[in-house]
């Protein structure tokens, strides 16, 4: 190429490399603030909700219930109760001297064996033996504790604890029939049993509670020492 050519070319040039046009750059993945995960970023952590009313989480306070008997187990518990006034009813009646304690105390010895033979009865028609439960260990526990207190006293405080006690017993008694034992109960004549000795059991609870509040006033010379 002749000199003049290359002189024409380089003046042809001039014009773009004067404007200095640079070539377009790549767009930057990270420009956008909206997609950019910053680096070194811990996970995000969902907060536990809390309940607008805690004390809806909170368990309702358990509430003690009588605990279910089968009918073996329903003749255990009547049988503690009725041994339990028999040889209660023996002891105070060879030992108080006050006359209305003392027919109190024979009134224990027949009606419950009474109650306690138609039980055997029943046991034996139906061919069922009486069971352990928790509420006959109960009633044995208790009747085993009135027995050495009954034996440390004597005299008018002998009375006075054999009838407070025959309160407190007839009482729980009834509320032992009221509440547990005809719930279930599923013999038709067991049942009919346990009815039928209901009353007598009140008569029992009444009469007590009769004698125990004259012996506040009682003096010496109706039989009490």
């Amino acid at each position: 190429m002749s000199l003049k050519n290359i002189l024409v070319a380089l003046v042809l040039t001039l014009p773009a490399i004067a404007l200095g046009e640079a070539p377009p750059t790549a767009p930057n993945p990270t420009s956008n603030p909206t997609t950019a995960t910053p680096a070194n970023t811990p996970p995000t952590t969902t907060q536990p909700v809390t309940p607008t009313n805690p004390s809806s989480t909170v368990p309702a306070p358990t509430v003690n219930q009588p605990e279910t008997v089968s009918d073996a187990q329903i003749v255990g518990i009547l049988e503690t109760v009725n041994q339990g006034e028999i040889d209660e009813g023996k002891d105070i009646l060879a030992r108080t001297q006050n006359a209305d304690v003392k027919k109190y105390a024979q009134m224990m010895i027949d009606d419950h064996t009474a109650l306690k033979q138609k039980l055997d009865d029943w046991m034996k028609a139906n061919n069922v033996k009486a069971i352990d439960s928790q509420t006959k260990t109960e009633l044995d526990k208790a009747g085993k504790q009135e027995t050495t207190d009954l034996a440390s006293v004597s005299g008018a405080a002998l009375d006075r604890k054999y009838l407070d006690g025959a309160i407190a017993d007839h009482a729980k008694v009834l509320d032992l029939i009221d509440k547990q034992l005809l719930a279930d109960v599923h013999n038709a004549d067991l049942k009919k049993a346990i009815s039928d000795a209901r009353p007598k059991i009140q008569t029992h609870l009444d009469e007590a509670k009769r004698i125990r509040g004259t012996l506040d006033t009682e003096t010496p010379s109706k039989g009490t020492r």
